[in-house]
């Protein structure tokens, strides 16, 4: 597949632009399993604990959390 810009770029396997790729979240309250992408979850920074991504859980409203790692 060559690029859209033309010239020599060739694309050998095409993968998904990170912020396109789903974060898996579980609610510890309601136990509701979901996936959420990185537009829909809010990344809160952590030097002390570490950053996270942050959302409201669908069924129960609740804040869920993932580590960012």
């Amino acid at each position: 597949e060559v690029c859209a810009g033309g010239g020599g770029m060739k694309i050998i396997s095409r993968g998904q632009a990170p912020d396109l790729n789903p974060i898996r979240f579980e609610c510890m309250h309601c136990k509701t399993v979901f996936e959420a992408t990185r537009q829909e979850a809010t990344f809160v920074p952590d030097q002390r604990d570490g950053n996270f991504w942050q959302i409201a859980c669908p069924v129960c409203a609740r804040l869920v959390t993932k580590d960012a790692k």
